[in-house]
């Protein structure tokens, strides 16, 4: 990877190279190849706990359901206790589809009330294989970390090459500073003998910690100081040159979300994150003379 000409190109001209004979992130694929399998898991993940919270969500009505609609059901009951065999078929003709859908959803209410425990018991070991599926594969999480080292190898080794080209200059520069401040350095004294100042030439001050510091002679102070703070930001124009290799290669910005399942014993319940499911508002009973109060729950 040749990296000092996509770097100085995009740098000069202050734009994204939309051609480039070799990437400037070279080995993405092999990040993807990595992180990817962990990518859908964290999606499986994510619709089990999306549907552990909408299980928990239904269970609240469950525990106090509207009671099931039973009118046909009772007329019916109330024709054949009283022998009316010619109203019983005639009302079986008549209502023989709604009562049977009545009937089904009863049924299917008094099914649902049985099986949702078990459902969200379900979801939530389905939950907690997927996260040890996670566990199993951790070790893929940090192998791409050490891809991104390898493949950040080349801008490491440009920043220490051109770190030691600074170093140089700024001791040949720090060699030049004690020499010619020994040689123009002067003592002001008094007539009386008293030591008044010592005058030494502004040639290279401490830098602290900038990359220069800002009262080189020659040099502008807003040119010093534009330096000094363009070395914390990244290149604009490179950065949006890899943020697109890094798309065309499928590697989302977004972080990798890693579970561990919990421990043998810990019977604590699978968390689910608050507005996965609407926010239920529940209408206290009204006291007489008073209010009523609005609780979210």
């Amino acid at each position: 990877m040749k990296l000092s000409t996509p770097l100085k190109k995009a740098s000069q001209t202050g734009k994204a190279q939309t051609a480039q004979s070799e990437p400037l992130l070279d080995g993405l694929d092999r990040i993807k190849a990595l992180i990817q399998p962990m990518r859908e898991r964290m999606q499986r993940y994510d619709q089990a706990i999306l549907a552990l919270a909408q299980a928990r969500d239904r269970m609240i009505d469950l525990k106090d359901p509207q009671p099931p609609v039973m009118r046909l059901t009772v007329e019916r009951e109330l024709l054949l206790a009283r022998g009316d065999s010619e109203g019983l078929a005639r009302f079986d003709a008549e209502h023989g589809q709604a009562l049977q859908d009545e009937r089904n959803a009863s049924e299917r209410l008094q099914r649902e009330r049985v099986e949702q425990p078990a459902r969200i018991k379900a979801l939530e070991q389905v939950a907690k294989e997927i996260a040890s599926e996670m566990k199993d594969h951790m070790k893929d999480l940090f192998d791409a970390q050490q891809v991104a080292k390898d493949v950040f190898k080349p801008y490491a080794q440009a920043c220490y090459d051109t770190a030691q080209a600074y170093v140089q200059a700024m001791q040949a520069a720090q060699a030049a500073d004690h020499v010619l401040e020994a040689v123009t350095t002067f003592h002001w004294y008094d007539m009386f003998g008293d030591l008044k100042q010592f005058v030494k030439p502004e040639l290279l001050s401490s830098r602290g910690d900038k990359v220069l510091p800002t009262d080189l002679p020659g040099i502008e102070f807003e040119v010093l100081r534009d330096l000094n703070h363009a070395v914390d930001r990244a290149d604009s124009a490179l950065y949006d040159q890899m943020r697109l290799e890094a798309e065309a290669a499928g590697l989302d910005s977004k972080p990798v979300r890693f579970y561990t399942p919990p421990g043998e014993h810990d019977e604590r319940a699978v968390y689910t994150p608050d507005g996965l499911v609407p926010r239920r508002v529940k209408q206290m009973p009204i006291p007489v003379g008073g209010g009523f109060t609005v609780v979210s729950i």
